[in-house]
């Protein structure tokens, strides 16, 4: 079924069923000359917008043609084995860094989001060294609603804020480590001094930030009362930060 570019669609999905009515088992996703298998594909609103794709698009050809020509091209383990090959491993990486989304791509994904009545949350921080205070802030905002958009800082932003020794990690492995959660959706890099483009780009129902700020005083709240949305604060967890592990790592000083 050929995609629909507007809603960041695949280009071509294959269901595999036990018969012409089942539509639940594995799925082949042919994407950016990648595909992977998928084992939850039981959503009706993404159900829809592929068959109305496929009745847009498919006006000459029989769906078995584009079948045909991605297995002339690709040569595909079966399924039971599949999920447990070498190809399955390699690409895992590479379905972890699809959620790292530059700041211009992301309003497709706000779109289909925002199609299928999704609840968007969005947080952000420096995220430096992941601790236990920043999987609290984070899960916490998780909670709140169906997608969690997490505002990164880039290497430079975190150099201005904190000092030339920061960031400890720089912005393509913060990035990583958060897309890595499956309870984050998706990782955007910011570069301003505060992420108030981005919240006026994505326009969340929910903004989140961890500390002993008041609704009011934190960055966007404007933005996102002004739609009836809500703004949360999470109280930070005492003892827990990166300075103090960056503390507790180095050597002692000689006297």
């Amino acid at each position: 079924i050929f995609g629909d570019n507007h809603y960041n669609i695949p280009n071509i999905v294959i269901v595999f069923g036990n018969n012409h009515y089942n539509i639940t088992p594995n799925v082949i996703v042919f994407w950016d000359n990648r595909y992977f298998v998928s084992t939850t594909f039981n959503d009706r609103h993404i159900i829809h917008l592929f068959t109305t794709s496929l009745l847009r698009h498919l006006t000459t050809s029989p769906l078995h043609y584009f079948a045909t020509s991605l297995f002339r091209h690709f040569t595909l383990s079966p399924l039971h084995s599949f999920t447990t090959s070498p190809l399955r491993r390699m690409i895992t990486i590479d379905l972890i860094a699809h959620k790292i989304i530059p700041f211009d791509k992301l309003s497709q994904k706000i779109h289909l989001w925002r199609f299928k009545e999704q609840r968007i949350v969005f947080t952000n921080g420096c995220f430096d060294l992941l601790h236990q205070g920043h999987i609290n802030t984070l899960t916490s905002a998780a909670d709140h609603g169906t997608r969690l958009i997490v505002g990164l800082n880039t290497d430079a932003s975190i150099n201005r804020l904190k000092g030339p020794d920061r960031p400890i990690q720089d912005q393509y492995t913060r990035s990583l480590i958060l897309a890595s959660l499956s309870f984050v959706d998706a990782v955007v890099l910011f570069d301003d001094e505060t992420p108030l483009e981005l919240i006026r780009l994505i326009q969340p129902d929910v903004l989140v930030k961890g500390g002993d700020y008041k609704p009011a005083d934190i960055v966007g709240y404007d933005i996102v009362t002004a739609r009836e949305g809500i703004v949360v604060t999470v109280p930070y967890i005492e003892g827990f930060s990166t300075t103090n592990i960056i503390e507790r790592i180095q050597p002692p000083q000689l006297l």
